[in-house]
């Protein structure tokens, strides 16, 4: 008798046996669906608001890059959510980049997410736009809820490409203008809103 035989029956059954690998939780938005990877867009709300993110600038500031505030007679401005990995939905804990889908005159680059520090006041604003400023996949969504099936999350920055958390901040409101910044005292939970057809959009 060939002992290969029993022996890749053996690693057969292990293999068939061996229970799957876990997956990240994927994020969802309001109604309960999986967010697409660089497949849709979202408004970004906060949680017990019917009001979302939009672009502001800030008083004293250069024109670009734009600060990030909420609105307060509408979902906001809607995103573009990608994942660095290659899936169809967005994981939760994965590093992502979210850039506002909008032309601003006063700003030509990419309105993709990053953060700005301000030396003078010591706190770091999350902003968009801003050109070799930029860094992408620096933004990760974790869950906020009571469990998987929750939509309900924070948005989290970690200045490395590396999986450190030492310098990593959540992403909330700082008492200036209602401006978002890193605020770890106070993070900002938030719902992903899909974008339907005939939906009103402010800029």
């Amino acid at each position: 008798m060939n002992p290969i035989f029993p022996f890749a029956t053996a690693i057969t059954l292990l293999v068939f046996l061996s229970p799957l690998p876990t997956l990240n939780a994927v994020v969802l938005d309001t109604d309960g669906e999986d967010v697409r990877n660089s497949g849709g867009s979202y408004y970004i709300i906060p949680k017990g608001s019917s009001n979302g993110l939009t672009l502001t600038q800030r008083p004293g500031s250069p024109s670009c890059p734009l600060y990030i505030t909420q609105i307060t007679t509408s979902p906001g401005t809607s995103v573009t959510i990608s994942a660095l990995v290659r899936t169809l939905f967005i994981p939760v804990s994965a590093r992502v980049n979210i850039v506002f889908n909008t032309d601003v005159a006063t700003c030509a680059d990419p309105l993709e997410w990053h953060v700005t520090p301000d030396l003078a006041t010591g706190k770091s604003y999350v902003t968009a736009g801003g050109g070799s400023t930029v860094s992408s996949y620096r933004f990760s969504i974790e869950q906020a809820g009571n469990g998987e099936k929750d939509n309900i999350y924070k948005i989290r920055y970690c200045p490395s490409a590396e999986e450190d958390e030492t310098n990593c901040g959540d992403v909330g409101f700082l008492g200036e203008n209602g401006l978002l910044g890193i605020n770890n005292e106070n993070p900002l939970f938030v719902q992903f809103k899909k974008v339907n057809t005939g939906m009103s959009e402010i800029v």
